[in-house]
């Protein structure tokens, strides 16, 4: 489950490994090591803070990590989402309803419809489902269907809640 606050975490022990392995020997030939590098937590943090919109064009793998940080930080954003990577992030569900085949019975009214239907919890597998999977994230989320073909789902947020002009 990725939350913001697991997300920096990862990333300050990915740079404390990292730090950890340089020997001195490597450390002598990189000069620029000394200086912040623009890959760290806190440099990352600050671009964040800074941005006054947030960005994720087909961002793969990122995709996700876009949106959860634009909403934990406020900031408006908009990613194209493409490819769904379900093996990398099989903690990812969405709740689908499933239609039960009764042939002896056709329902005519919706009570009667919604009575006929399940709902489960599915593994995000498709392009579909991984654009379900980010709206449910906030309800403020807005979709919107890009002029060109292909993956073309644009999900964004004004950076406002609801009720704000």
């Amino acid at each position: 489950y990725f939350t913001m606050e697991n997300t920096i975490l990862a990333h300050q022990q990915q740079e404390t490994t990292t730090t950890d392995t340089h020997t001195s020997a490597e450390s002598h030939h990189h000069h620029h090591d000394h200086d912040d590098p623009p890959y760290t937590t806190q440099a990352l943090l600050q671009a964040i803070q800074n941005s006054s919109l947030m960005v994720g064009m087909h961002a793969d793998s990122a995709t996700e990590a876009i949106v959860d940080a634009a909403l934990y930080f406020a900031k408006p954003f908009v990613v194209v989402p493409c490819c769904v990577f379900p093996n990398l992030f099989p903690h990812r569900t969405v709740v689908k309803a499933m239609e039960h085949d009764d042939d002896d019975n056709n329902p005519t009214q919706s009570t009667e419809f919604l009575s006929t239907m399940t709902f489960a919890s599915v593994p995000v597998r498709s392009y579909e489902d991984f654009c379900q999977y980010l709206l449910e994230k906030d309800p403020r989320l807005q979709c919107t269907e890009l002029p060109f073909p292909g993956r073309n789902l644009a999900i964004w947020w004004n950076g406002k809640d609801k009720d704000e002009p």
